[in-house]
């Protein structure tokens, strides 16, 4: 059984590192990409990449048990994950209060979220996740006679239940209270604007175009950063409570083999983010197949570029046309 968990876990670490470096390329080359919010997105898919390169090390203890013997090396396999989890979270609760400055604040969210302070708030990320990950070096419950390197053998069950229990706890309170209070906002803007578009006065309308666009466009990244919150709680939900069974005491081999499917599962939520992304977010979507395209034949290639030039030819004459009947039916305006 060791040896089937650690093939999925090998699945799992390429899934993880393919998908977060494309991630990690599309954002550092495409200047579109290279905002401020997409600062936290780049941080994200960095910790999640830290989850795919320990995983061959966490997988060493599946295949050879000699490894559990050593206790520097059992508590760097905690130090490695803990690390790289506790990253993941706190960039997500950065991603969600942006989406929530972007919605209540629209206009001065690139003020406030700028390029600096967002690295500074990665960088204060990183430090809180390596002091939580450091803990078990200086507070276990390794003994002499531990021959195996276990979950009840490293962790105390005080370090689940006063640290990590309350932190996930809080921080997914953070997030349903920053998405229902965005919720109510683009509702308020929603009920606005339909009142606006039944105004007959031609300026109205346009600027309430303009906001609906500006409006739909905060709809789809809150979708984009509500799936990826909610693949996080669905896939650790399991683990944390597995875990915390096992630390008080409930042992079986049953309950073991769930802890050991409940961890991949765990660590299968750092592949879905770039899934997610291609899926939901146009702007990735589009890097992500311009990047996927360059290793590809030249006549792909080329066959792409002309079905990509004909539709951005289409697109200017409907453009065009629809300028034309706007500037007849100005100047028939003005006749009349």
């Amino acid at each position: 059984m060791e040896w089937i968990i650690a093939a999925v876990d090998g699945i799992l670490m390429v899934l993880i590192l393919g998908g977060n470096c494309i991630t990690v390329t599309v954002i550092i080359k495409k200047p579109k990409l290279a905002t401020s919010s997409n600062q936290f997105v780049l941080g994200l898919a960095l910790a999640d990449m830290l989850v795919g390169v320990s995983m061959p090390y966490h997988m060493t203890f599946y295949i050879s048990e000699e490894m559990g013997n050593s206790l520097p090396l059992c508590l760097l396999r905690f130090v490695l994950m803990i690390m790289a989890c506790s990253a993941s979270v706190l960039h997500l609760i950065c991603i969600a209060v942006d989406r929530y400055l972007a919605i209540i604040y629209p206009l001065r969210h690139q003020v406030i979220v700028t390029k600096g302070r967002a690295r500074h708030v990665i960088f204060c990320n990183w430090m809180i996740a390596i002091a939580i990950s450091t803990m078990p070096i200086y507070w276990n419950e390794w003994q002499e006679h531990s021959k195996r390197c276990a979950i009840e053998n490293i962790l105390p069950a005080n370090f689940f239940l006063f640290v990590v229990i309350p932190a996930f706890t809080f921080l997914l309170v953070i997030m349903l209270c920053t998405y229902v209070r965005i919720h109510q906002v683009a509702s308020s803007h929603a009920t606005r604007l339909s009142q606006q578009r039944l105004s007959c006065s031609q300026i109205s309308i346009h600027v309430g175009t303009n906001e609906i666009q500006h409006l739909q466009k905060g709809k789809k990244s809150m979708q984009v950063v509500a799936l990826v919150l909610g693949c996080f709680c669905v896939c650790w939900c399991p683990y944390l409570t597995i875990s915390t069974l096992i630390l008080h005491g409930y042992r079986s081999q049953v309950l073991e083999l769930a802890y050991n499917l409940a961890f991949s599962f765990a660590m299968a939520n750092s592949c879905m983010n770039p899934i997610i992304y291609a899926w939901k977010n146009q702007d990735f979507k589009c890097a992500f197949q311009e990047l996927l395209s360059c290793c590809r034949s030249p006549t792909a290639a080329s066959h792409d570029d002309i079905v990509r030039s004909r539709s951005q030819s289409n697109l200017e004459a409907r453009a065009s046309a629809s300028t034309s009947r706007s500037s007849i039916h100005d100047l028939q305006v003005e006749r009349f």
